[in-house]
């Protein structure tokens, strides 16, 4: 079973991971935006992968503890996109690192 996401909510506001890729596409790309600063690009998944996304958020969560102060209860923002659905359909999720750690 997978995991749940703690919440669905935008959060163009604050900071937040965009992830952007599809399984059928095959590559994964994460980007962290903080406001009023510039976009800071992470790691890419390459590889068409059916756990892409669950890669992504364990790039994120290991970049919270290494690079942001973060911790185990650290919660964050994932903006997800699919280049193969309409832009009006991008997930929002809110996880916390120890889910994927």
């Amino acid at each position: 079973m997978g995991e749940k996401a703690l919440s669905y909510h935008q959060a163009f506001d604050q900071i937040y991971f965009e992830t952007i890729g599809t399984r059928t596409i095959a590559d994964y790309t994460i980007t962290l935006f903080s406001p009023g600063k510039d976009p800071i690009p992470l790691k890419s998944i390459k590889g068409r992968k059916s756990n892409g996304l669950k890669e992504a958020r364990i790039v994120i969560s290991k970049y919270i503890l290494e690079h942001m102060n973060g911790y185990e209860n650290t919660i964050f923002n994932q903006h997800c996109i699919s280049p193969d659905r309409p832009s009006k359909d991008d997930k929002w999720n809110q996880w916390k690192v120890s889910q994927f750690i």
